[in-house]
């Protein structure tokens, strides 16, 4: 018995020896994997968590805007004059060659120094410049075509040529001595632009200043002529007075640029920061060609940003500020907050819309990022107001100067001095 007691010792002994070795190899094995598990589960969290602090305390106080029934808005199209501009550019026939590269990268050609082939090139257009002159004269103008991706590049582009037929038409009734018919040309012109950079967005904006300095040129040389009496100056400064007509409200302006920059500042279309860029650059392992797409850097940085989602709500709640403010008159608006140096914010009464008063205006002031929210914040310091007015006294000024040349003020009479009382 002693020998079978010994026996089962020996057999215990040996499993505790040999066996129970692989239970604390296993839980090594276990704890290593817990660590890259770990990792893993940390890198995934972290953006979540980090997304949540972002967005905690920024509400969402949805569209400012009923933003369905404002595209919804319709024009007649008698009334409309995009209706016309796309008419025009549908008989438009382009200039090509030489000349057409001289189009694209120059001022307006007069037509004292226009070529043979430009001449033809007015006079082959002749119809497609009536009907654009003719939507000039329109009282409204709508284009929501703006408002889709890339919408509205062929109808700038067609812009130009028209301009520039314009243009040649207007020097040419010059040199014929036809100085109202070459008024009437820039009244299309100045409409024109009014149509295009008030009622479309920015872009037209950008587009009609840029014709600012070529109308300068050509209205100086037409006020100079010495065929341009008085009453044709009076006639041209109240075409330019008649166009302040087509300004829009104000609120009817920020629903514009709203909807015109939403892609922008909602980061759908926003560049990635630069040391991911760096971080593209680098991942090419010299074969020439980034492994991460602009897509993956973009989609990336959304995630550690909180974006389009944080940039969603701080356009929500800048854009319902600003539009509690054009509901009031003119007379009952507050001033601007200057404690917030990024952009114009204002206080908001009890009245305003619940969206409005979602967040007080100084925690959204701190909610701004220069570098993220820039396409907002210019968006804000214009104001949604163009260069446009800018130009236009700038115009009167040329017009009004030169009619004070040809009529200088008399000096009034003064009245005889009354007798002096014996």
């Amino acid at each position: 018995m002693a020998d079978d007691a010994s026996g089962r010792r020996l057999t215990v002994g040996f499993r505790r020896r040999v066996f129970p070795t692989y239970g604390p190899l296993a839980g090594a094995l276990r704890r290593r994997a817990l660590v890259p598990l770990a990792l893993a589960l940390a890198a995934v969290a972290t953006p979540i968590v980090w997304r949540s602090i972002q967005l905690a305390g920024l509400p969402d106080v949805g569209e400012p805007f009923d933003v369905k029934a404002f595209r919804a808005e319709t024009v007649p199209d008698r009334r409309n004059a995009f209706v016309a501009y796309r008419e025009a550019i549908a008989r438009y026939k382009p200039l090509v060659g030489r000349e057409a590269e001289f189009l694209r990268h120059n001022s307006p050609v007069r037509w004292e120094s226009a070529t043979p082939e430009v001449r033809a090139w007015l006079e082959e257009n002749r119809g497609a410049l009536a009907v654009f002159r003719e939507g000039a004269e329109r009282p409204d103008a709508l284009d929501w075509t703006r408002f889709e991706p890339r919408g509205g590049r062929a109808e700038c582009a067609a812009l130009r040529r028209f301009f520039h037929l314009t243009f040649l038409e207007a020097s040419r009734l010059e040199s014929l001595g036809d100085m109202d018919g070459t008024r009437e040309c820039y009244r299309a012109i100045f409409r024109a632009i009014h149509h295009f950079a008030w009622c479309t967005g920015t872009y037209w904006d950008f587009e009609g200043s840029e014709w600012g300095l070529p109308i300068q040129r050509n209205l100086i040389s037409w006020a100079a002529h010495p065929r341009t009496t008085p009453a044709h100056l009076r006639r041209a400064i109240d075409d330019l007075n008649a166009c302040a007509a087509l300004d829009p409200p104000e609120a009817y302006l920020l629903k514009r640029e709203y909807l015109a920059r939403r892609p922008v500042f909602y980061g759908e279309n926003a560049p990635p920061p630069g040391w991911l860029v760096t971080l593209q650059s680098l991942s090419t392992f010299g074969t020439g060609t980034p492994l991460l797409t602009t897509d993956h850097l973009r989609s990336f940085a959304n995630a550690l940003s909180a974006e389009p989602e944080r940039g969603r709500r701080v356009a929500r709640l800048v854009a319902a500020n600003r539009l509690a403010l054009y509901a009031l008159p003119p007379d009952r608006r507050p001033k601007p907050d200057t404690s917030i140096p990024l952009c114009d914010l204002y206080p908001v009464g009890p009245d305003a819309p619940a969206a409005a008063r979602a967040l007080p205006i100084k925690a959204l002031g701190r909610r701004l990022d220069v570098e993220k929210d820039l396409p907002l914040l210019r968006l804000m310091w214009s104001g949604c107001r163009s260069g446009l007015p800018k130009y236009r006294r700038f115009f009167l000024a040329i017009l009004t100067s030169e009619l004070a040349r040809l009529e200088p003020p008399t000096s009034p009479v003064p009245p005889p001095a009354p007798n002096p009382v014996p």
